[in-house]
């Protein structure tokens, strides 16, 4: 019961920050969006035009070599790390931590209640990391995280080769798929 008591007290001294955090860096929140938009943008621009080439199957093998090289050279030319992570990830080093599974599974929550999902920033170390939900909002995402039965035969030999351990399927259209994590190297003041 201690222990119950005490990781609720963190988890709510957690979420004081977090919003506390809100008002007071508007400008790293702006620039979180920007940022994250920016790489939206890029690999579903890239994916789709890769779908076209060369079907569904063809996209994943393109989209395993491809957006990480994506996501660093977004991230080098704005300065800052940036990842993705999920409680039910793809790739191992996409695996989130403790905290970030609390926040996932808040967003979750919040999503299911139809409450708005706002960006948020945690200060850690002496960075401010911006956290933003990632919500499968289009079918052609269900292709490759959908229901396990339902994705094309094809493209499910691809996952299981490159990522035989894969937990990112069985996802609905809308549900969340995790987060975007953007560390900025700026001091808290």
């Amino acid at each position: 019961m201690k222990t119950l008591l005490s990781f609720a007290m963190i988890s709510l001294l957690i979420s004081g920050y977090i919003f506390q955090q809100q008002d007071k860096h508007p400008e790293i929140l702006e620039k979180g969006a920007e940022i994250s938009g920016k790489l939206v943008k890029a690999i579903m621009g890239k994916l789709n035009a890769e779908i076209q080439k060369s079907g569904l199957a063809g996209a994943v093998e393109y989209c395993s070599l491809e957006a990480i090289p994506i996501t660093d050279s977004i991230a080098k030319m704005e300065q800052v790390a940036i990842s993705r992570v999920s409680h039910k990830y793809r790739n191992p080093l996409n695996a989130a931590n403790e905290r970030e599974i609390e926040m996932i599974e808040r967003y979750i929550s919040q999503h299911q209640k139809g409450e708005q999902l706002i960006a948020q920033l945690v200060a850690d170390n002496g960075k401010m990391i911006y956290y933003s939900p990632i919500v499968l909002g289009s079918p052609t995402c269900l292709s490759c995280h959908g229901e396990t039965n339902t994705i094309d035969i094809n493209v499910r030999k691809v996952l299981n080769e490159k990522y035989p351990e894969d937990k990112a399927v069985n996802f609905k259209f809308n549900e969340i798929r995790g987060m975007f994590k953007i560390v900025f190297e700026k001091e808290i003041q």
